[in-house]
């Protein structure tokens, strides 16, 4: 299954009836709406169905003058906090004018955010913090400005065939996962290469076919698959609509009813009720059983 970006490029032009000329909307430009749905409108259809998405964890330092939030934070969107003593504590969110009440506190008793930075109550304690977080959804890019692994050739090493356009001898890239969902498996690593080989802290976790990208880009929309069409006739609708193409209202009809199938695509199901079989009992009324 190819599910690349820029192959939901040619499915958006194809839901929309969408020439491939001078005069339409180039590959770039289909690429960044896709990138701002991903954003915005998925990522909200997402999150009221399931929640939490695409959630990941960082390790930091924090002080009396807090710690700044990972980049990749989505909206600053925390999902847990949690401070090591010994092992790992979870904490509670609580609003910043609450931290006067815990000066005296010998340990961290709760968490607020102030702008793009951490802060763990009391703000004198100073320690190790582990956070879990929505992960912002990548800036789409097109194949060629991203690349497969081919092997992994070491615990550090991989290779690949052919390098894209301009990268230098030292990058600070993204690995992604080649399957749906596309999960970030190594984020902002220090890589250097040399020619086709490139060398990362460790290659744990890496598989022949995943992609390299620059810091903060991917070639695969991190979303569940049974989101793909929807976003590439999103897509299509935004260009119809900005072009003033007679289709645009059927595609927006379109796209709100393949929102609506995608909603009950990805909203989790807890488990069925177990049907009440009643006891049948052998009987004599008019010969038969009864229940």
């Amino acid at each position: 299954m190819d599910l690349t970006a820029t192959t939901l490029i040619e499915r958006a032009r194809l839901r929309g009836w969408l020439p491939d000329s001078p005069d339409s909307a180039s590959d770039e430009e289909i690429l960044a709406l896709m990138t701002a749905e991903c954003r915005l409108g998925i990522a909200a259809l997402i999150k009221t169905a399931r929640g939490a998405y695409a959630t990941e964890r960082a390790t930091l330092t924090t002080s009396s003058s807090g710690v700044e939030l990972p980049a990749a934070a989505s909206a600053q969107n925390l999902v847990c906090v949690e401070y090591l003593s010994g092992t790992y504590h979870r904490l509670g969110q609580m609003a910043p004018e609450a931290e006067a009440d815990t000066l005296g506190a010998s340990a961290p008793t709760g968490w607020f955010l102030s702008g793009s930075r951490l802060f763990v109550t009391p703000t004198a304690w100073s320690g190790t913090v582990r956070v879990t977080y929505q992960a912002l959804a990548p800036t789409l890019v097109g194949s060629a400005e991203a690349v497969q692994i081919a092997t992994v050739a070491s615990s550090t090493t991989v290779t690949v065939a052919a390098n894209p356009t301009d990268w230098g001898t030292s990058l600070t890239l993204d690995v992604t996962r080649n399957r749906p969902g596309a999960e970030t498996l190594a984020r902002s690593k220090a890589v250097t290469r040399s020619s086709t080989t490139y060398t990362f802290p460790s290659t744990s976790g890496f598989s022949a076919g995943d992609w390299l990208s620059l810091e903060g880009e991917s070639a695969l929309p991190q979303i569940p698959v049974e989101l793909l069409d929807l976003l590439a006739l999103r897509v299509a609708a935004d260009l119809a609509a900005g072009s003033g193409g007679a289709n645009a209202g059927n595609l927006q009809a379109l796209a709100k009813k393949a929102q609506a199938d995608a909603q009950m695509l990805i909203a989790p199901r807890g488990q069925t009720a177990v049907p009440i079989v009643q006891r049948y009992a052998p009987g004599t009324f008019r010969g038969r059983g009864r229940w």
